[in-house]
């Protein structure tokens, strides 16, 4: 069987595929999911990979979306994500991630204001 392979929508940009889905009455909720595939589990667990350590970083990833979701951010923020450091906590740890983007912004990152 000769078939070939047809894919329009890969030429979109992300504004254009969520007006495609709204034309399609997609849920509002798929239609503004931060981009998938992100960074990866495993890529965003520094060090050693185990399970128990990528139950952190998932943990940490509900309570992340929950914290943007509630501030009223989640449609503004281009991705946002966790990471787990490996660090040991003492008085005078410091950690960071990354910044979020909002989604005009996402190709120049430029921090959300």
């Amino acid at each position: 069987m000769a078939l070939k392979l047809i894919e329009p929508l890969r030429e979109l940009f992300k504004d254009e595929v969520r007006e495609l889905g709204a034309a399609l009455e997609l849920p509002r909720h798929v239609l503004w999911r931060q981009p998938f595939p992100g960074p990866g589990l495993a890529v965003r667990v520094l060090g050693e990979v185990t399970r128990p350590r990528c139950d952190v970083l998932r943990a940490a990833d509900v309570i992340i979306e929950e914290e943007i979701r509630a501030a009223g951010l989640y449609e503004s923020i281009w991705q946002s994500f966790g990471v787990l450091l490996p660090v040991q906590p003492s008085a005078s740890w410091v950690t960071s991630a990354p910044t979020p983007t909002c989604s005009r912004c996402a190709p120049c990152t430029r921090a959300t204001e």
